[in-house]
C-alpha cells in the first residue's frame, strides 16, 4: 500500500516475507561483475603498481599541470546542520601525512569531471521499494554535468552492468526500469568488483565515486567492508552510501514488540533490527576511509534528498595536493586533513598507497 506522500506501507506479514530473506544461510560471495546479458567475465586481475594519479584541473581559462607524485586529496566541507561550505580558503587548512604536518602546494575548487557509478541494491529486501529507488537515482543523475559519466550496476549476489559509461541521461531510465528484485545481499564483494572492473581503464584526470544504495545488511559477500576500503583507497574513489537499514530497523523493532505477533516471529524481527544497526559501522568505515560519507534517509520519500545531498557535496568539493616527504617509505601512509573554521564536519580520504601493489602491505585497521 502507499501513502499520499508516496511512502511505501509494509504490514508486518511483509516485513516477514523480507525477513527470511534476510535469515537465509550464508554463502560465499562472488565478485566478478556480468554485463548484462553477457555472461560475467573472470576475477579482476591484480593491479599493476598504484600510485596517486596526476589530474588536470582547470582554472579559468589556464590549464595546471601537476605533477606525478603529487597527492591529490578531494576534501568536502559541510555546516553541522547541513549545507556545504564553498568560502574557505588554503590558510584555513591543515594537513597531515602519518601525523606530520605537510606544505599545502595544491589549492582549487575540484572542477575536474566525475566518473560516477550508481551501484543500486536489487536484493529481495528492497522489493516493494524499487520505484522510489528507481526515480530517486535517476534525480540524481540529472544533476551530473554534461563532462561527467556514470554507469549503473545492480547487485544481489552479484553485481551486473546494467548501462555501461555514459553521459546520456536519456539512457538512465531504461537501465533503472530493468531492475528486478531477487536474491541475497552481496554488498562489499560488490563494491570491490566495481571499483576493479569500472575504474581499472578509466582516464587520467577525472575524479572517481561510488555511490551505493543499500539496506546496509551484507548477507553473503566472503570480502569485508576493510577490503571494500582498501578498495576504493587503492583506486582514489570515494564511496557514498545512501543506506534505508534504519528505517527498516525502527519499523522491524516496532513489530517486536507487537504483542499479537508470536513470539517466535517478534524475536526474527527483534534480531533483524539489531543486525541492521549494526551494520552501521561497517559502512561508516568505508564510506570515512575512502572520503565519502552515509546518508540515512528517514523515510523512503527521502531517498531523492538524499541523492540531492550527495550530488550537491560532489559538485562542491575542494582539491588539496602535497608532495609526500622524500625517502617516504612504500605501503599506506595516513592522510589527515583539518580546519581552522569552527562549527564544520570535513570528509576527506584517510590514507594512500604508495608504491604498492595489491596483497604487499596490509591495509588500514578496522578502528
Amino acid at each position: 500500500m502507499r501513502s499520499r506522500r508516496g511512502e511505501v506501507k509494509f504490514g508486518w506479514r511483509r516485513a516477514l516475507v523480507l525477513a527470511r530473506v534476510w535469515t537465509l544461510l550464508l554463502l560465499p560471495g562472488q565478485c566478478a561483475i556480468a554485463q548484462s546479458p553477457v555472461p560475467p567475465p573472470a576475477p579482476p586481475p591484480e593491479p599493476a603498481e598504484v600510485k596517486p594519479a596526476p589530474a588536470d584541473v582547470a582554472q579559468r581559462d589556464d590549464e595546471i599541470v601537476l605533477e606525478s607524485d603529487l597527492v591529490l586529496v578531494p576534501v568536502s566541507v559541510r555546516k553541522d546542520r547541513g549545507g556545504a561550505i564553498l568560502d574557505l580558503d588554503k590558510s584555513e587548512f591543515r594537513v597531515l601525512e602519518d601525523g606530520v604536518p605537510q606544505d599545502i602546494a595544491f589549492f582549487n575548487r575540484d572542477v575536474a569531471p566525475l566518473d560516477v557509478v550508481l551501484l543500486v541494491d536489487s536484493s529481495g529486501s528492497i522489493e516493494g521499494t524499487l520505484d522510489v529507488i528507481q526515480s530517486a537515482a535517476l534525480k540524481f543523475i540529472k544533476q551530473l554535468r554534461a563532462v561527467d559519466r556514470f554507469s549503473i550496476v545492480s547487485f544481489s549476489d552479484r553485481p551486473i552492468i546494467v548501462l555501461d559509461w555514459s553521459s546520456d541521461v536519456k539512457a538512465a531510465p531504461g537501465a533503472l526500469r530493468s531492475l528486478e528484485p531477487g536474491g541475497n545481499t552481496a554488498l562489499y564483494g560488490s563494491v570491490v568488483a566495481v571499483l576493479y572492473e569500472r575504474f581499472d581503464a578509466s582516464p587520467v584526470g577525472r575524479r572517481r565515486a561510488v555511490v551505493v544504495l543499500s539496506d546496509g545488511d551484507d548477507t553473503t559477500s566472503s570480502v569485508t567492508s576493510r577490503s571494500a576500503a582498501r578498495a576504493a583507497l587503492l583506486h582514489d574513489a570515494s564511496v557514498y552510501v545512501v543506506s534505508i537499514s534504519r528505517l527498516l530497523a525502527d519499523r522491524f523493532a516496532e513489530y517486536a514488540r507487537m504483542s499479537a505477533l508470536p513470539a517466535q516471529e517478534r524475536s526474527k524481527f527483534r534480531t533483524l533490527s539489531g543486525r541492521l544497526r549494526r551494520s552501521e559501522e561497517r559502512l561508516e568505515y568505508l564510506a570515512d576511509q575512502s572520503g565519502g560519507r552515509v546518508v540515512y534517509p528517514k523515510r523512503l520519500g527521502d531517498l531523492g534528498s538524499a541523492y540531492d545531498e550527495i550530488a550537491e557535496e560532489m559538485r562542491s568539493r575542494y582539491l588539496i595536493g602535497y608532495y609526500p616527504p622524500s625517502g617516504s617509505k612504500p605501503g599506506f601512509h595516513a592522510i589527515g586533513v583539518t580546519t581552522l573554521r569552527k562549527g564544520v564536519a570535513m570528509y576527506a580520504r584517510q590514507g594512500y598507497f604508495r608504491d604498492v601493489a595489491e596483497g604487499e602491505a596490509p591495509g588500514p585497521e578496522l578502528p
